[in-house]
């Protein structure tokens, strides 16, 4: 048997730069294989087995694997949708590359990446 599970909807997150509240869409899917035959160790995690005692399938762990495959790694509003304060304040206080001061024992190092 083949089950196809479909998630679409949004969820509520919190914005990793400015830590207001979003709504993120989510959305994917997953196939699984589900075959009836007596569980045993080492199943493979291609397919589900179900025992021909069972009367139902749990799909609850792998709903949760839909989501969680396809929820970003970084959650952050649309350019200029942020916070106006918080980015006023990561601004202030967030310095960027060009002001961090150079150690001048990689400089050999980047003449060999200009080459």
């Amino acid at each position: 048997m083949e089950i196809k599970l479909q998630v679409q909807g949004s969820v509520n997150a919190a914005c990793d730069r400015c830590l207001a509240e979003m709504s993120l869409p989510v959305s994917g899917e997953l196939k699984l294989y589900v075959k009836q035959a007596v569980r045993e160790e080492g199943n493979d995690d291609d397919y589900l087995i179900l025992a021909p005692e069972d009367d139902h399938i749990d799909l609850s762990a792998c709903l949760y694997e839909v989501y969680m495959l396809n929820y970003p790694i970084r959650v952050v509003h649309p350019e200029g949708e942020c916070d106006g304060e918080m980015e006023k304040m990561l601004n202030e206080y967030v310095y960027g590359e060009e002001n961090k001061p150079i150690d001048p024992r990689w400089n050999d190092l980047k003449k060999l990446i200009n080459n």
